[in-house]
């Protein structure tokens, strides 16, 4: 069994619970919460078939999934539940509000882009595993690239849904079921997911260049069809909420978790839909504190070139109507808001001033990517900023100056090429005079023989 903690509350939480290899529903299963080895009961009839939206063949559908909500916890609490056969998971309830300076932090982990092939040792849990005690996440955000669907590259995939469905399985499985490795990862903390272009495949849901699949709609719609069926089974605690904005406050402390890839349109219109986007303006200019905003792609990043955004993949910035708004709505917000993201191989942080007042309203940038490098064929070499933001000039909009205060340090890889150490980063919360201050801690996993995790701290920046 994988137990996955998902959607965290005050005094409630979501557990994800699959059995692979089964033949059939498990019958009499339990997992049992710590402290007090209370006894959760599964229900034979709440267990359902992954079936890839029905295209995976019968004889292979051997994974059987539910959510059990966990009710009536305490606040601010940590747990354990674990199976009879061992398997674990730990999570902790949120807290009415912001720890104080000098108080264990509340700590969000950010990680993306995650190719199980090239950390087979499980370097990624093991430095999850030794994480301190006060960098053990409360959340998780993995926001894209959980699982490369769309790999090897130049591979001759079949246009038939149920090979489809088979193999993309099959990758959810190595990378779930890596039981000393990722799997570490997973059971660590609650769990919010957003969906990048590897769910689906490079460009999603534009064509892609090196998959034939994808250059004619109707090859399109089988392969999302498959890929946003298995999505939506492992990556949502409710797949039914899959895509759409999450939410959770502490305090006033707010949190958006957009998904903007599930929804993303064809061409370079939208990349979520409107009525999630009409939420994310709403909360936007509702913020009674500061904001951290999730978002699959950079929002300090220039618009892909046009061959690039035909062969490789576009950036937010090339939506251009959508952007736009979201730009304008930024710089109507009156707190400071954090967006964290991935996607792009390197890790850095940036910041700009929306308005300046006695206390600047900043937008702050936090990218972690990747967890473990897909290629070193692949783009990677940490990049400063664009020098402004928004990026081009906006009709009526005064650019603000970005500062880039962070990148990750590079590895050798060729002669005259270099990439980003693969890492993840942790965020520290607590409240000083009425404030929100936050810390920033980037970890680059090592060999698993590892007695600690190397990491860079970077200076507390006030919200």
């Amino acid at each position: 069994m994988i137990l996955v903690p998902h959607t965290i509350d005050h005094q409630k939480t979501d557990l994800w619970i699959a059995a692979i290899g089964a033949t059939s529903p498990p019958e009499g299963s339990s997992v049992f919460l710590m402290p007090g080895e209370k006894e959760i009961k599964l229900s034979k009839g709440n267990w359902r078939t992954i079936t890839a939206d029905g295209t995976l063949k019968p004889t292979l559908r051997n994974v059987f999934i539910q959510t059990v909500t966990i009710p009536n916890l305490q606040p601010n609490t940590t747990y354990e539940v674990k199976t009879k056969e061992g398997t674990n998971a730990r999570f902790s309830t949120l807290p009415a509000s912001l720890p104080k300076e000098g108080e264990r932090p509340f700590t969000v982990l950010l990680a993306s882009c995650f190719y199980y092939g090239n950390d087979k040792e499980g370097r990624m849990g093991v430095a999850v595993k030794l994480l301190p005690e006060d960098a053990k996440p409360n959340v998780k955000i993995l926001c894209g690239d959980q699982v490369y669907l769309d790999l090897p590259a130049f591979a001759e995939f079949s246009d038939d849904e149920a090979w489809l469905a088979e193999n993309f399985l099959n990758k959810y499985i190595l990378t779930w079921g890596q039981t000393n490795g990722y799997q570490t990862l997973l059971r660590t903390g609650g769990t919010y997911f957003t969906a990048d272009d590897h769910e689906f495949w490079n460009n999603f849901p534009n064509w892609a260049t090196l998959i034939n699949n994808t250059w004619k709609e109707e090859g399109r719609e089988r392969w999302k069809k498959v890929a946003l069926a298995l999505y939506k089974d492992f990556q949502s605690d409710d797949p039914s909420k899959a895509g759409h904005p999450r939410r959770f406050e502490i305090g006033n402390l707010s949190f958006f978790i957009a998904d903007t890839r599930v929804f993303r349109e064809e061409g370079d219109i939208n990349f979520m839909s409107q009525q999630d986007f009409l939420q994310l303006k709403q909360w936007i200019l509702g913020l009674q504190g500061p904001g951290v905003l999730v978002l699959g792609q950079p929002i300090f990043h220039e618009p892909a070139s046009q061959s690039n955004a035909k062969l490789g993949d576009r950036a937010l910035s090339n939506y251009k109507p959508q952007y736009t708004e979201l730009v304008r709505t930024l710089f109507q917000a009156q707190h400071s808001i954090l967006v964290l993201t991935g996607d792009v191989h390197y890790g850095r942080v940036a910041s700009c001033e929306l308005r300046s007042s006695p206390i600047p309203v900043k937008l702050i940038e936090v990218i972690a990517s990747p967890s473990s490098l897909v290629s070193t064929i692949t783009t990677g070499r940490p990049e400063d900023a664009p020098a402004r933001f928004p990026p081009e000039p906006i009709p009526g909009l005064v650019h603000s100056d970005i500062r880039t205060l962070y990148k990750t340090p590079t590895r050798r890889v060729l002669l005259f090429k270099e990439v980003s150490k693969d890492h993840f980063a942790t965020l520290h919360f607590t409240e000083r005079a009425g404030r929100v201050r936050m810390r920033v801690r980037y970890w680059f996993p090592k060999k698993v023989s590892q007695e600690d995790v190397e990491s860079d701290v970077l200076d507390p920046i006030d919200l």
